[in-house]
């Protein structure tokens, strides 16, 4: 078993921490993630994969698309029930999945959302994994964030590790290699955004089933 999956909120207390992040932080990845909607056309149908404690999922169903949250962790998909409710959504569909195996026949949905996720698969063979599924499943886009390796925090994860021997689950890559797991699958770079270019790791990346870019 993949050592990412204890990232998994299957826990009350792990559900109930990730659900309480910096105010700041979260209005900044909502905006990053409301940017690059702004360019996509044609969806009606989003899968949010992990949905965690739903704040994403609350936000498609908010900009009108008919939206299915998946994740693995039990108490995640009940946290994120109550934080629909909570923000009066109660057309989210949620469900119990795996990334590597999703519960979904091919171009189930226009859109597939993937979300501070890929950053914690630990080998190229995870990633391409799921990379597969999340096309598989996809009609038109996939939308995933990554970490950049360029990036200055990045760089001081590489630092401390060789130096201090601090260990990091965050793991940086390339769009160049990103890029190459979608290319085999027929999914072309359409969109790369960064929340704060070379300041901030995380990026959120835009890809288009080729057969759909006209």
């Amino acid at each position: 078993m993949a050592d990412y999956r204890d990232r998994i909120k299957v826990s009350d207390t792990a559900a109930t921490k990730y659900n309480s992040r910096k105010p700041g932080k979260h209005l900044a990845e909502i905006r990053l993630v409301e940017r690059a909607l702004r360019d996509l056309d044609g969806i009606s149908t989003v899968l949010d994969a992990p949905c965690g404690t739903g704040r994403f999922s609350i936000l498609m169903a908010q900009e009108g698309y008919v939206t299915t949250g998946v994740d693995l962790g039990d108490a995640a998909l009940a946290q994120a029930e109550n934080n629909c409710k909570s923000a009066g959504v109660t057309d989210v569909t949620l469900e119990k999945g795996d990334l590597e195996q999703l519960p979904y026949a091919v171009s189930s949905f226009d859109m597939v959302f993937c979300f501070r996720m890929f950053h914690h698969f630990p080998d190229a063979v995870v990633r391409e994994r799921v990379v597969g599924e999340l096309c598989r499943v996809a009609r038109k886009y996939v939308l995933i964030s990554y970490f950049d390796p360029r990036a200055i925090t990045s760089i001081k994860r590489r630092l401390q590790r060789r130096f201090f021997g601090k260990k990091s689950k965050q793991n940086a890559t390339s769009l160049q290699e990103v890029e190459g797991y979608f290319r085999k699958h027929d999914f072309e770079l359409t969109g790369n955004l960064a929340r704060v270019p070379i300041l901030h790791t995380i990026r959120l990346a835009t890809f288009e089933c080729a057969e759909q870019i006209g």
